[in-house]
């Protein structure tokens, strides 16, 4: 087993587009030697989306020309498949219960939902309304299975005193707990967060073992699931591995990155580069960024936006330039729900007009 001493481990700045800077990182890593030498790398980005932006950022860098492209493969949507094409077949249990349909989770978390009223209430509740509340549910067992958490400890989530509603929070999901392993069981299938942590750490086993001959490029995720930073930590070590962050803050003093809380946008890139064992000074740029007083100086103002509390009293040390910061910036002031829906889609109705030319809304809710 051959390992890279330091992990390399790369960012790609905020406010840049990320998929085409990788890109372009990848073809002067990997496009100039032989025709071949792309197809060698495999690439694993975060979802089946971001596999496909990413394929159509290099067909737009290669102009209509036939050209061989990375295997590009979802980090969160690993399956037997994928890791038959990774070559880690070799070795690895993949008989594994199929993951749970979607639908068939739902009707059984709502007949379970039902009769936990009826017990409760006497009197069950509408389809309506056990329909949402299973769909509440599943959210809340996917974080668990997602965080490898077990269900049995929910018991000790609130202390007896607590108000007597917790209680029966408590209760209906102690119910789950005891039950829902049991009918995953029953029906032959496995819960689909738990099989997908199970495929990933067994891949991590595998190429911790024994390395990929070809480049490997793990890009745009956190490593917010703890089986995925299980990975992007063996990726990072290997003989031809690179993770590259999206928008990681190599600019944050070093002050106000150690006092970053749970809470903060940059704490999951934190906690990955502690768990990779990589220096936050030790991360370099993907490319090197073009010159923008811009944008630099509204990735300024962000940082110190969001400078943790133990430091806001910084602000008054540092000044910017807001007139580069806040250029192309608008600020629409409405009326009414149906103003504010008005301007939304004037903005996105425009670059819409022009070949090329994207669109995105960021919303609240």
């Amino acid at each position: 087993m051959i390992r890279r001493v330091a992990p390399a481990v790369y960012s790609i700045a905020a406010g840049l587009p990320f998929v085409d800077v990788l890109a372009d990182g990848l073809l002067a890593r990997y496009g100039d030697d032989t025709a071949a030498a792309l197809a060698r790398v495999t690439v694993l980005v975060p979802t089946r989306r971001a596999a496909k932006t990413l394929g159509e950022a290099f067909l737009r860098r290669a102009g209509g020309r036939a050209t061989l492209l990375p295997a590009m493969h979802p980090i969160g949507d690993v399956d037997e498949e994928a890791l038959l094409i990774l070559g880690a077949a070799a070795g690895l249990d993949l008989d594994l219960p199929p993951a749970a349909p979607p639908l068939w989770r739902q009707a059984q978390l709502s007949e379970l939902v039902i009769a936990w009223e009826r017990r409760l209430c006497g009197a069950p509740p509408s389809p309506a309304q056990a329909a949402a509340l299973a769909a509440e549910l599943a959210r809340f067992l996917d974080q668990v299975e997602t965080e490898g958490l077990d269900l049995k400890k929910l018991q000790h989530l609130a202390p007896e005193d607590y108000a007597e509603h917790w209680q029966r929070t408590l209760d209906f999901l102690r119910i789950i707990s005891e039950h829902w392993p049991k009918i995953l069981k029953s029906a032959g299938f496995m819960a689909a967060a738990a099989r997908r942590d199970r495929l990933l750490r067994q891949l991590t086993t595998l190429w911790r073992q024994q390395p990929p001959q070809g480049p490997v490029i793990a890009a745009g995720s956190t490593g917010s699931i703890p089986s995925t930073a299980a990975l992007l930590k063996v990726v990072a070590r290997l003989p031809q591995g690179a993770v590259v962050l999206p928008g990681l803050d190599l600019e944050l003093d070093q002050t106000s990155w150690a006092a970053l809380g749970p809470t903060h946008p940059q704490a999951t890139m934190k906690r990955l580069l502690e768990d990779i064992q990589a220096a936050r000074e030790e991360v370099r740029p993907w490319l090197a960024e073009p010159p923008s007083p811009a944008r630099q100086a509204r990735r300024r103002l962000i940082s110190l936006a969001l400078l943790p509390p133990a430091a806001t009293d910084a602000w008054r040390d540092h000044k910017i330039d807001l007139a580069p910061a806040l250029s192309g910036l608008h600020l629409v002031e409405a009326a009414s729900p149906r103003e504010v829906a008005g301007a939304i889609a004037l903005a996105i109705r425009e670059p819409m007009e022009e070949p090329g030319r994207t669109a995105a809304l960021i919303t609240q809710h």
